[in-house]
């Protein structure tokens, strides 16, 4: 009897141990999707400003409000779950941020359970520095936006504006590609 139930526990532990490894998995490849959907839509939400600066084209301004939804909605569910937020407001969050719907579980048990780890808690402060820089590409966009609206905006004053828009870019690029390692 001792053999058959050390084949037991052992057989309970190895179905357990998969459970929870495969459940780590797919909740890890649910953030990477989500950061993928994030990195796509601010890299668009740039390329319609950057669109707007030069041609004054209402289209793209729309469209670049549209578009910089979708990383607000993940900083919104980021907030959400670092301040304990409601987990509804928390699902609409990540809906915003594009995220697949049956994987908003899946998001948020990783994070409330992860977050203090190091590689994971790591992933959080880029994500932070991330939703900074969205800010100031929203503040730089609602400027562009005025200063169009206005007809204030000379050839010289654009080409230092596409710098601004440049550095932003690429200071976002850097910390996503950081959050996804």
């Amino acid at each position: 009897i001792i053999p058959l139930a050390i084949v037991m526990v052992s057989c309970s532990l190895l179905i357990f141990v998969n459970y929870f490894t495969i459940k780590i998995q797919s909740s890890s490849r649910a953030y990477v999707n989500g950061e993928s959907h994030y990195s796509k839509a601010e890299k668009d939400a740039t390329r319609h400003l950057t669109t707007y600066l030069f041609t004054k084209d209402s289209q793209d301004w729309i469209a670049f409000k549209r578009e910089i939804q979708v990383p607000l909605g993940d900083r919104n569910a980021r907030l959400g779950l670092l301040n304990n937020g409601a987990i509804i407001d928390i699902k609409k969050g990540f809906v915003a941020g594009r995220n697949d719907k049956e994987d908003l579980d899946a998001m948020v048990w990783l994070f409330v359970n992860f977050k203090k780890i190091p590689f994971f808690e790591k992933a959080i402060v880029k994500w932070g520095e991330a939703d900074a820089l969205i800010e100031k590409l929203i503040i730089l966009g609602k400027e562009i936006n005025r200063k169009t609206i206005s007809n204030e905006l000379d050839l010289a004053e654009k080409k230092v504006v596409l710098g601004q828009i440049n550095s932003i870019a690429a200071q976002l690029s850097i910390s996503q590609s950081e959050f996804s390692k």
